[in-house]
């Protein structure tokens, strides 16, 4: 059995290393379009803060551990652009090369996470939280964290603002 995860944050990796864990035999892939994966998000609000400096220090796992571990497949920088489901198959884009391919499945697991959406209302106190999406996520936010001031209040690494 071949097993695709999109997304290698949070959810991706912990679902793969269970897969491995009840399946010994099942070829696993992760595809993450970011720089790195298994981020120890309890360890966010320090990094954001400036207490904790080094950025490899909340990496709670790396491609070369999951190879070596769990015999699972990271592929960073790789992006699926579109799924078939008739053909089983992904389209992905390799950001370090440009190459495009497409790889095929027997099951599919999408653990991109999800993103905010907020009402455009007057008076509303909005949850502004960082993504942690893209190329270099972790430095994008520690510098919006830093740059942004709450108006309203701080609450454990989430800024909320009034509109």
């Amino acid at each position: 059995m071949k097993v695709l995860v999109i997304g290698g944050i949070a959810g991706g990796p912990s679902f793969a290393t269970r897969l491995r864990r009840i399946n010994e035999d099942a070829e696993i892939i992760i595809f993450e379009r970011g720089a790195a994966i298994s981020v120890a998000s309890c360890a966010l609000p320090y990094y954001l803060g400036g207490l904790i400096r080094d950025r490899s220090t909340v990496i709670e796992r790396t491609p070369e551990i999951l190879k070596q571990k769990n015999n699972i497949d990271v592929r960073l920088y790789n992006e699926v652009t579109a799924i078939d489901p008739k053909q089983k198959l992904v389209h992905v884009i390799n950001h370090q090369n440009n190459q495009s391919y497409t790889e095929t499945y027997d099951k599919l697991v999408i653990a991109t996470g999800a993103s905010l959406l907020s009402p455009k209302l007057r008076g509303l106190i909005k949850l502004m939280m960082p993504s942690f999406s893209g190329q270099s996520p972790m430095r994008q936010d520690q510098a919006l964290f830093r740059n942004q001031t709450a108006k309203a209040g701080d609450n454990s690494g989430r800024r909320y603002h009034r509109h």
